[in-house]
């Protein structure tokens, strides 16, 4: 935080912010998250914020359920289509189970944002499809890595 306060340019404050948001423990990983919610984060750069914390593998699901956790706060925060970059966490997970509670969850929330719709049906397409390439795929895998007859 007080990289990115202190910055001496843009790129800077930037790369502070993407780094605010590199830690793999939840409880750091929240706390970093937490203060993208106050002054100290400026709505336009919630996008850096938001790219950094879901691209990486380990932090996904934390900021998926922080975003959860924080939405109505979060909608203050991005109002109107600034809205639109939340989406993003309705692509985190690879099961079935995730991609019916990703639905519920953000499907009626999405409807509100103006042109969001395109981004979180792509994001859900992600995680069904990941799924359904995890149902097929993973008996031939774990067949071929263990050498078992399935």
């Amino acid at each position: 935080v007080a990289a990115a306060k202190n910055a001496k340019n843009r790129e800077d404050r930037i790369a502070a912010l993407r780094a605010m948001m590199g830690f793999d423990d939840e409880t750091r990983l929240n706390a970093a998250l937490d203060v993208t919610l106050t002054d100290e984060i400026h709505a336009n750069e919630m996008r850096y914020v938001l790219t950094a914390a879901f691209g990486r593998r380990k932090s996904r699901p934390i900021a998926e359920a922080w975003v959860r956790a924080h939405w109505d706060e979060l909608r203050k925060k991005l109002p109107g289509r600034l809205g639109g970059m939340l989406v993003r966490a309705a692509g985190v997970g690879c099961s079935m189970a995730e991609a019916d509670e990703r639905a519920a969850f953000y499907g009626p929330k999405v409807a509100a944002i103006e042109g969001a719709s395109r981004g979180f049906a792509g994001a859900l397409e992600s995680v069904y499809l990941c799924a359904a390439l995890r149902e097929q795929g993973a008996p031939s895998l774990e067949k071929a890595l263990l050498g078992t007859k399935k």
